[in-house]
């Protein structure tokens, strides 16, 4: 049994050298989190993987990866009804949840038809800087459970996540900055050539 927990230890952290390179390589081309579920269901044997980001009266889910597919969401979910998912948020560390508490995901009004029945889930925190605090979730069918090498990597793909939205967030400003460097050069170039025209 020992044998088999470090395989499947091995085994997660041996994809997630190719994850991280696949990440930085296609965060430009999609939303970060988008990008980041797609390979994960590349990689990683969870049938269900979401990002939720923290709002002012609870959570919005950005993005569900389940049944082979990723989808964009926006669902707005308050506090209440995923108690360990705003403490995984508040408290910044990674939670556990089985039975009635992980399947309380699926069936909130919001989300049910977007996530399959769930016998345990586990969330890490995601906390770039660039963007609101927020969790990764994953979650297992019966009789399967999210075990140690899977929180540890998942807490890795988080960090790679995390410096993701910080990179998407810099390249932003690096384009914002080239637009304002190209808009005052013709203005520049503007004002040069009416004063040389008013000069002639």
């Amino acid at each position: 049994r020992l044998y088999a927990a470090e395989q499947r230890r091995a085994e997660l952290f041996a994809k997630l050298g190719e994850f991280s390179r696949d990440l930085g390589a296609s965060a430009a081309e999609a939303p970060v989190p988008v990008c980041a579920l797609t390979l994960m269901g590349q990689y990683f044997p969870w049938p269900f993987a979401a990002v939720f980001r923290k709002t002012g009266n609870g959570f919005v889910c950005s993005a569900v990866r389940a049944g082979g597919q990723t989808i964009c969401s926006a669902a707005p979910i308050e506090f209440g009804p995923i108690p360990w998912l705003n403490g995984c948020v508040t408290e910044r560390k990674r939670v556990a949840a089985a039975g009635g508490e992980a399947a309380c995901l699926a069936e909130h009004p919001e989300l049910r038809g977007l996530i399959p029945p769930l016998h345990a889930v586990l969330a890490v925190p995601l906390q770039a800087a660039a963007w609101p605090a927020g969790a990764l979730v994953i979650g297992c069918a019966e009789p399967v459970e999210p075990g140690q090498a899977d929180g540890e990597v998942l807490e890795a793909i988080a960090e790679h996540i995390d410096a993701a939205f910080e990179s998407a967030q810099l390249e932003e400003q690096r384009r914002e900055l080239a637009r304002l460097e190209e808009r005052n050069r013709l203005a520049r170039d503007l004002h040069d050539s009416v004063c040389q025209m008013l000069f002639s």
